[in-house]
Parts: structure tokens; C-alpha cells; sequence
């Protein structure tokens, strides 16, 4: 109970690597992991890899369900 205020901060997203085109499929090294943890969790990376980019991406950002195709 008491670490349940500190998951936000503890765990990790997926966040781009580098700029991304609209159209692009994903790459592992397109992504990183860092905190915090508001987009889409690192133990789904495997449902990201390969998928369509649905509009330009800049590096740094927090990877969405909504990014992808």
C-alpha cells in the first residue's frame, strides 16, 4: 500500500529515440524506456514493434496508442 502513490514515478514508458516520419513501421531502436510512466508500458513493447506511425514523431516523445496504426 504504502508504494502505490510512487508507481507513476517509479515505472517506465516507451518514448521515441529519434524524429519519426508519419508511415514509418517502429523499430527497436526507434524507442527508449524512461520514466514516468503515462504512456504505454515497456512489457508491451512487443505489440509496438512493427507497427505504422499515423503522423510525424518527434524524438522524446512519449509513445501513445494513439501514434500508432
Amino acid at each position: 500500500k504504502s508504494e502505490i502513490k510512487n508507481i507513476g514515478i517509479v515505472r517506465k514508458s516507451i518514448f521515441l529515440s529519434k524524429d519519426i516520419k508519419e508511415g514509418s513501421l517502429t523499430q527497436i531502436e526507434d524507442l527508449i524506456m524512461k520514466r514516468p510512466a503515462s504512456g504505454i508500458s515497456p512489457m508491451d513493447i512487443r505489440s509496438i514493434i512493427g507497427r505504422r506511425v499515423a503522423k510525424d514523431l518527434k524524438e522524446g516523445k512519449i509513445l501513445n496508442n494513439s501514434d500508432l496504426i
